[in-house]
């Protein structure tokens, strides 16, 4: 199931610890399967309040079909984050 583009934003604020640590965002599709794998970053957080901003976007990704998908975001392969979104067909399209 081809789309033009699959985007998503992230923000938080709040205390950092002033450690480095690794994150990553995935997409999992309806059977659990990760469809979408992202790429591992570092991010070097500062020990006073701050915000994060963070954009994601995938250009022509290839979903399996409808179904209902997840968006996680870990850190240091803990899960931090876990919203779901469904994706349906365009009725006009069939």
């Amino acid at each position: 199931m081809p789309l033009a583009r699959l985007s998503f934003v992230f923000l938080a604020e709040g205390m950092g610890d002033g450690n480095k640590h690794r994150t990553r965002f995935q997409v999992i599709g309806p059977n659990g399967e990760i469809v979408l794998p992202g790429n591992e970053s570092i991010t070097d957080t500062r020990p006073q309040f701050g915000r994060l901003q963070t954009a994601i976007t995938a250009m022509n990704p290839r979903l399996p079909g409808p179904g209902q998908y997840y968006v996680v975001f870990e850190v240091d392969d803990q899960e931090h984050f876990k919203q779901s979104f469904s994706v349906v067909l365009d009725p006009h399209t069939r």
